[in-house]
């Protein structure tokens, strides 16, 4: 069953909003962010915890397989984030 919300939140370097969508149970969460235009943030670090606390095992961003993940920590790094909308899939 997936589940998904949607949030904004103000951040130093302008607004930013996400939505989020759970497939926990098939092994994937994904989160759309939409960055603002100005004051990019050197790093984003989107932190995907499993309801399970499975290990995060791979990572795309805008379908592409992304490498700058921490399992441990549960986070995916994007440096220098550009503007607009990106997405990020976690997979367990």
């Amino acid at each position: 069953m997936a589940s998904a919300s949607k949030c904004g939140a103000p951040a130093g370097y302008g607004p930013l909003s996400f939505t989020t969508e759970s497939r926990a149970d098939a092994g994937e969460i994904t989160a759309n962010i939409e960055m603002p235009e100005r004051n990019q943030p050197a790093a984003l670090l989107l932190r995907f915890r499993h309801p399970q606390e499975k290990l995060l095992r791979a990572a795309t961003v805008n379908g592409q397989e992304w490498k700058d993940f921490d399992p441990a920590k549960e986070w995916v790094r994007i440096p220098r984030p550009k503007a607009g909308r990106s997405v990020i899939t976690a997979r367990y």
